[in-house]
């Protein structure tokens, strides 16, 4: 795992319209399979930082 990462064991997932868009093969030059979402909700699985304890809720967005 890259320094600074963390694993989360994700539960649910955000997809906006553009992502939909990408989905239903409207983006030249997109290749599946490709994961899509910039939102997500889940709980802490590993952070070797120690910072997030296993077992934590965690949300995280792009921004």
């Amino acid at each position: 795992m890259q320094s600074g990462w963390i694993l989360i064991k994700i539960k649910a997932i955000g997809l906006n319209r553009s992502e939909i868009f990408t989905r239903q093969g409207h983006s030249p030059g997109v290749h599946f399979p490709r994961i899509q979402g910039i939102e997500c909700v889940g709980i802490v699985e590993n952070d070797p930082s120690g910072k997030l304890e296993k077992g934590q809720q965690v949300a995280a967005i792009m921004g």
